[in-house]
């Protein structure tokens, strides 16, 4: 648990008070939110960005494109290499976003400042977009191009998967040296009855030589470790041990293209844009 800051134990002090004395559900409403901030900003070290020059800022946007066309631009302001620093636009700073003559504003969408977003229609299967830092008018620009959509060629249609299957062999209309990453989200039942969800990243390969064709291969025996872990994770200091019986798994298959980002902006700044394609599993591990 994260400990709080001074002022996140005073404000909950003082809600505690209002609870006991009948205080309004406006009050403490305003008060969860404040604790809520303030403990956000002591994990974040929330910075504003008037006091960071433009040649630390480091961006990390994200672009994705939905099935219907529809263009997803996401955002969050880092300071140089610091991971656990958030830079919280402000006093001018912007960030605006374009593609195919469409141009618009990133909007902050989870109230503490911290991540923007904003969406484009836009019926091209490869977009380019060009997101921008900007202050005192001065853009600074950062770019990607989509990669072309993909699909999964086969298993296709419900999958069954054992533990003593061996390998889980995928086919996808992608080139061998593909990007390619696997994600998985999981709801499983441990052997005692006991259950938990959760998402991992999934071990997987290309086999250029694999029989009956190239393919990616997922490993049960990783696929099994990886959710047991999971489930050892969730459980803090006294992990249940009991090892996982089945699982129902979303497989998200996910291609990442980097992008440019703009050169006045810290070397540590990113761009990508993201594709996936997913299929269901349930898996068995006493098969």
């Amino acid at each position: 648990m994260i400990p709080l800051p001074r002022r996140g134990l005073a404000a909950l002090g003082l809600l505690l008070t209002l609870s006991a004395c009948g205080g309004g559900s406006g009050e403490i409403d305003h008060f969860v939110n404040d604790t809520t901030e303030a403990s956000l900003c002591v994990l974040y070290n929330c910075t504003e960005s008037d006091t960071v020059v433009v040649g630390d800022i480091s961006p990390k946007y994200v672009v994705t494109q939905s099935s219907g066309g529809q263009v997803h631009v996401a955002a969050r302001l880092g300071k140089t290499a610091n991971l656990l620093t958030v830079v919280r636009p402000t006093k001018g700073d912007t960030l605006t976003a374009s593609l195919g003559g469409q141009q618009s504003e990133l909007r902050n969408i989870d109230k503490y400042r911290m991540d923007y977003a904003v969406d484009f229609a836009y019926g091209s299967a490869q977009p380019s977009v060009v997101v921008n830092f900007v202050r005192a008018g001065e853009a600074h620009a950062s770019s990607v191009t989509m990669p072309a959509p993909f699909r999964i060629l086969s298993p296709t249609g419900p999958i069954n998967l054992g533990r003593q299957s061996g390998f889980l062999w995928v086919r996808m209309d992608l080139a061998g040296d593909a990007p390619l990453s696997l994600q998985t989200a999981l709801s499983c039942v441990r052997a005692d009855g006991s259950s938990f969800k959760g998402d991992t990243a999934v071990p997987s390969s290309y086999d250029a030589n694999a029989s009956g064709g190239p393919a990616w291969r997922v490993s049960t025996l990783d696929l099994d470790l990886a959710l047991n872990n999971v489930g050892l994770g969730l459980g803090g200091s006294t992990p249940n041990k009991s090892p996982v019986q089945s699982c129902e798994l979303d497989f998200n298959w996910l291609l990442s293209k980097p992008g440019k980002t703009a050169a006045t902006l810290s070397k540590y700044s990113s761009i990508r844009a993201e594709r996936s394609a997913g299929h269901h599993i349930s898996y068995d591990a006493r098969l």
